[in-house]
This record gives C-alpha cells, sequence and structure tokens, in this order.
C-alpha cells in the first residue's frame, strides 16, 4: 500500500516540554493521586490518574505562574521570560534547579482546588454517557505482564459495514487476543468524550478504529481521523508538498493506562493500512499523508507516532480557553468547542485564555503515498494570525 515514500523534513527530538506545566505532575502527582482515592471511596468512582493530573496541569494554566508556583525569588519571572522568548531548554534547567534547592514550591492548595473540581467534571461526563455508563472500569478487565506487548498483526475475513477487514494481535506474555476493528461515530464520540484527555469528540470524523478484548463492547484503545479544514494546515501541508485534499488529520487518539505498550503504535499502523485500503477501493486516489499535533507543553513525546514514522513539519501556537462556571470553576475547553458556545450565546460568553506561557504545538505528518521528496527545509511556523484564521 505505500509506494515511493518521501521523506520529511526533522528537527531534533525530543523537543523541550515547558517547565511550568510538566513540574506539576512532578510535584503534584501524589497530592492528585490521594484526591483520586479519597474520591472512590466516598462516591464509587476511580478517575484516571494520568487524565486527572492532565486536566490540573491544563486548568492550572489559566492561573498566573506566580499563582501555581511560590517564591520569594525572580526564578519565576526568569522562567518566565525564557519561555516566551523560545529559550525553553534554558528555562527548564533554570525552573528545575530552583525546585530542587526549594526556593521555588508548588502551591498545593490551588492544586487541590483544581483537582477537586475537576474529579467531579470528568465523574460527570461518564454518568452522562447513556453508552458507556459506569462500564468504564470494565474495559481493561485483566492485569498484564507489566511489560506486555503485541505481535504482528492477522487480518482476518471479518469485515465492517464500510468493508474494512477486522484484525488480530496476541499479547507475546498472556497469548490473550486483542481485536482491532472499526468503530462506528456514536461509540467514537462517547470514548473520545468520556476518555480523551480533552473530552471533547469531533463530529467531522470521517474514520474511526478501536482495540478490543474479545466479547467486550468497549474498546480500551480508539483513534479517529477528519479531513483538513483549517486554512493555517492547507497552507503547511502545500509547503510540504502535500495537497490537503488527499491528507487526513489524526484527531483522537487515547488507550486504557493498562494496555499493552505498543497498542497505539499498533493501531495507527493498522487504521492507516485500512484508510489507504478504503480510499484504494472507493475513490481511486491513495491518501498522500496524516498529519497530527502534539502539545510539548504537557509532556507529550509523540513516541508512538514516530514510531510508524510521524515527523516533525511545523509548529503552531498554543493557547488554552476556558468557560467560567457562575461559581467561578474553570473548565478547559477546545477552540472549536469555544467557536460553538459563541454562537450559541451570540457572542456573550464569559471565558479566560491562558495566562500561562506556553511553547508551540507541534504539527507532525506521517508519509503514505507520493513519488516526490520532500527538499530538507526548516519546519513550517504557523503565525498568530494564521492560526486565528478560521
Amino acid at each position: 500500500m505505500q509506494t515511493s515514500p518521501r521523506k520529511v523534513p526533522t528537527i531534533r527530538d525530543p523537543w523541550p516540554y515547558n517547565p511550568f506545566v510538566t513540574s506539576i505532575r512532578l510535584h503534584g502527582q501524589d497530592t492528585i493521586s490521594e484526591i483520586v482515592n479519597e474520591y472512590e471511596a466516598k462516591h464509587g468512582f476511580r478517575a484516571s490518574l494520568f487524565d486527572l493530573v492532565i486536566q490540573v496541569m491544563i486548568v492550572a494554566c489559566s492561573y498566573d505562574p506566580s499563582d501555581v508556583w511560590h517564591t520569594e525569588t525572580n526564578y519565576v519571572t526568569i522562567t518566565s521570560e525564557l519561555i516566551t522568548k523560545g529559550s525553553v531548554r534554558e528555562a527548564s534547567e533554570i525552573f528545575t534547579f530552583s525546585l530542587q534547592n526549594n526556593s521555588v514550591t508548588l502551591n498545593i492548595a490551588l492544586i487541590k482546588k483544581i483537582a477537586k473540581q475537576q474529579i467531579k467534571r470528568l465523574h460527570a461526563m461518564q454518568k452522562d454517557s447513556f453508552y458507556l455508563g459506569e462500564s468504564v472500569a470494565h474495559i481493561m478487565p485483566m492485569q498484564l505482564h507489566p511489560e506486555a506487548k503485541l505481535t504482528k498483526l492477522t487480518y482476518t475475513d471479518i469485515k465492517a459495514k464500510n468493508g474494512m477487514h477486522q484484525a488480530i494481535a496476541t499479547e507475546k506474555y498472556s497469548g490473550q487476543e486483542v481485536i482491532f476493528k472499526p468503530i462506528g461515530q456514536e461509540l467514537n464520540n462517547e470514548c473520545a468524550k468520556a476518555f480523551h484527555y480533552l473530552h471533547t469528540p469531533r463530529p467531522d470524523d470521517v474514520f474511526a478504529f478501536g482495540a478490543f478484548l474479545p466479547n467486550e463492547t468497549i474498546p480500551f484503545a480508539i483513534v479517529s481521523y477528519a479531513k483538513i479544514d483549517r486554512k493555517y494546515k492547507h497552507a503547511m501541508l502545500k509547503a510540504a508538498g502535500f495537497n490537503h485534499r488527499h491528507t487526513l488529520e489524526l484527531t483522537r487518539g487515547w488507550n486504557h493506562e493498562g494496555s499493552p505498550r505498543n497498542t497505539m503504535s499498533m493501531l495507527y499502523a493498522y487504521a492507516h493500512a485500512s484508510i489507504q485500503q478504503h480510499r484504494a477501493t472507493h475513490k481511486k486516489q491513495p491518501l498522500e499523508a496524516i498529519i497530527t499535533a502534539v502539545n510539548p507543553n504537557l509532556g507529550f513525546r509523540g513516541s508512538a507516532f514516530r514510531a510508524v514514522g510521524f515527523k516533525v513539519i511545523g509548529e503552531k501556537p498554543t493557547a488554552y480557553h476556558y468557560l467560567l462556571s457562575k461559581s467561578g470553576h474553570r473548565h478547559y475547553a477546545t477552540r472549536r468547542e469555544l467557536e460553538e458556545h459563541k454562537k450559541r450565546t451570540s457572542g456573550k460568553l464569559n471565558h479566560i485564555s491562558s495566562a500561562f506561557p506556553l511553547i508551540g504545538t507541534k504539527e507532525l505528518a506521517v508519509v503514505l503515498n507520493g513519488p516526490k521528496r520532500l527538499p530538507a527545509k526548516k519546519t513550517y511556523k504557523v503565525s498568530g494570525q494564521e492560526y486565528q484564521a478560521l
């Protein structure tokens, strides 16, 4: 299915992370874990620690850095200035030093406040799902080997309604079978809302796939894809030599914390091969590439993406937006979600944006088909004006 792969220009990996944000996990995770345990004991709901930590990190960005990180020195100011001007590695070194010598400490009271608000939100989202209900805890009912890993995919004769074949992989240590197959829009939306850290489905997704244990109806991993709609993405793809009409965007990817370690890279490989086969059968036009975004502010490495050939081709501004409740609680909203809220309220919306200095989000691409070879060039920098254009 893949012919004449083009070389995509790359930058140095791993990329630097935002020390203001990622250090919240390092210094606040034990506190957040206690809240998970306390909430489960009281309400019978166990939140994903990974998910709750991410929610706390995102919402903390709505506060001034000096409210989150306490200090009597100028380390927070210096770190903020360095991040703003793009010297992120230097900022990380200075901020790490300040934490090690206790010149800067995390505002644990604020972290607890955010975590308690966000765990209620996570619980409500899963309870409100008529599809998932309280069955979330049972999607990964077995304990796997600590080094659990899936073996090579084997395609079956079983087809979904869209004609795509299912595939089966076997876990190396237990022999447990895992089924990879397309999933419908309804299940995809419910899983994206309940599990993916953005907790907002993409209604424009055109393909979605899941990894299942046998006889289970809820996947323990999902991935979905949509057509390219943003103008800045069209320009970025054109600069990289791609036609946006023959490119898709990987919009959501999630897997359960107990999944075999290569679940996502195998799911991506299965999904991309299935999409290419579908296009060859129905559109007679192969897909040139797939793009996706990775946010290094949150410490995401993009390891599963890089394992299937994704490389950095661009960078765009990062900004978080928050809806304010009547009680003053701050809830993260994606840019698309914010746009929809503005339409429904005729622009009268109580919201704020991130106060932390944030580093750019990486745009990655994996080449699936094409005879041309990309010239070695710098990554495409999306300007603030480009990013704001719809």
